[in-house]
């Protein structure tokens, strides 16, 4: 049961928006210690979250969990019968 909840956990984490601002947050702890890291670090987070939103990116990193999946046709008839 506690793997479930802590795969659940790290499976939030690794995503792009919550992992971004996890990479900001370290960047702000490290800016009086290590200005050039964190500058990198900063860099970095801002460079995965932009490609990661942009399009042709975000369309290949979806695919993979949308492809065994059919696309719904709106002109194909619908099924009106009523169960009784």
């Amino acid at each position: 049961m506690i793997l479930f909840y802590l795969k659940k956990f790290i499976g939030m984490w690794l995503m792009p928006i919550p992992l971004t601002l996890l990479m900001m947050a370290l960047a702000l702890l490290l800016i009086n210690r290590r200005p050039r890291t964190a500058q990198a670090i900063l860099l970095l987070a801002m460079l995965f979250l932009g490609f990661t939103s942009w399009e042709p990116v975000a369309n290949r990193l979806i695919a993979t969990v949308e492809t065994p999946f059919v696309v719904f046709d709106s002109k194909q008839p619908v099924d009106r019968t009523t169960r009784q």
